[in-house]
């Protein structure tokens, strides 16, 4: 019997990926090809699906309105939407799942769309050079299958994502949505900030300015997105990378403490110990050990 459909099913890799702030989270991706022709009927949808057109015209109907997507058109489906498809050769296309962090895989709410969006809203044309890849990075750490292939999974499914959010229509996204927007924008300027400077110290009224605000309001918010201060913000930036270079037997203490621009290595090290729970030396043979 031939097949109508040659279909390969990317999983989302074994482990626990990204996860923390309103990020989307890979769950799998299927890339289809159509031999002959093939109806798909009417189904409510429980999670997120991005769906890309490669080849040919991807004819649906979403929630009741009829449309047709030609190559590097996407749409994305949300929780609660009524979906079918009528798929005719030549065409191929690619399906990714994904979830909003913090809502299961089964939730109907939703998150990204403002309240009675028409499909119009949930459409968009994306440039081939940005998604081909994309899609090529999220199959080949399938096939990884690595500890580390989730996170790099989440972090691909979140740049396409960004790439596609992007490309709806401005009016599309609900207010919610768009805060959170300026929330992840405000983290990721600031770790970018931390990232430039992390050979030196940092003094809050510069992380202030580098954020154009008042260094009362840049506290508020740092405190509020990220449930400590300024300063303690950047230390603790500056201790995850002490932790990720102390597994490196080929770096000595002082090398670390000298590169993240301590004063001396009793600084360092009493910092580290806060943050860690243990001395560098010890955190060092117990990360070797393990």
């Amino acid at each position: 019997m031939t097949q109508r459909i040659l279909r390969t099913d990317i999983p989302k890799a074994t482990g626990t990926g990204t996860s923390s702030g309103s990020r989307p989270v890979f769950l799998g991706m299927t890339i289809s090809r159509l031999t002959e022709f093939y109806l798909y009927s009417a189904h409510t949808h429980f999670k997120y699906e991005i769906i890309l057109a490669c080849e040919g015209s991807y004819k649906c109907n979403l929630n009741g309105t009829d449309f047709c997507m030609g190559p590097d058109e996407f749409v994305i489906v949300k929780p609660g939407d009524m979906h079918s498809d009528t798929l005719e050769p030549p065409l191929s296309y690619v399906a990714v799942n994904f979830q909003m962090e913090g809502r299961a895989p089964s939730s109907r709410g939703n998150s990204l769309f403002r309240k009675n969006c028409t499909p119009s809203h949930q459409k968009g044309i994306i440039p081939r050079s940005i998604y081909q890849n994309l899609v090529m990075r999220l199959e080949a750490e399938a096939a990884t299958a690595d500890h580390i292939a989730p996170h790099i999974q989440d972090a691909v499914m979140e740049e396409l994502f960004w790439h596609l959010v992007r490309a709806l229509p401005a009016d599309s996204l609900s207010p919610a949505f768009s805060a959170g927007c300026a929330e992840h924008a405000f983290t990721n300027n600031l770790m970018k900030f931390f990232d430039s400077n992390i050979t030196r110290d940092l003094s809050v009224p510069e992380m202030a300015e580098y954020m154009a605000m008042s260094e009362s309001s840049f506290a508020h918010k740092c405190r509020k997105l990220l449930g400590v201060p300024p300063a303690k913000a950047f230390s603790d930036f500056k201790m995850t990378h002490a932790a990720a270079m102390l597994k490196d037997p080929r770096l000595m203490v002082k090398e670390i403490s000298d590169y993240l621009g301590f004063d001396n290595q009793y600084h360092f090290s009493r910092s580290f110990k806060s943050f860690s729970g243990l001395p560098p030396a010890q955190y060092r043979d117990k990360s070797i050990v393990s």
